[in-house]
């Protein structure tokens, strides 16, 4: 089991993540939006996120919980 990350949900509330999971739950957001708003998907080069910029949320996230205090 990879390390596990602290951070919250959108209502505040505390949770414990793997350093995957997150990614996946953008990524499951991606998908869903193609699905409803009938957008083409990545790969077809539709608007939404690209792989790069999912790589920066994926960063900055890691970076977030790197910093925060322990505790």
């Amino acid at each position: 089991m990879g390390a596990r990350l602290m951070t919250s949900m959108g209502d505040a509330t505390a949770v414990e993540m793997t350093r995957d999971e997150p990614r996946a739950d953008v990524e499951d957001g991606i998908a869903i939006a193609v699905k409803r708003g009938k957008a083409p998907p990545l790969d077809d080069g539709g608007p939404l996120l690209s792989g790069d910029s999912i790589e920066r949320l994926d960063a900055i996230a890691a970076e977030a919980t790197a910093s925060r205090p322990a505790g």
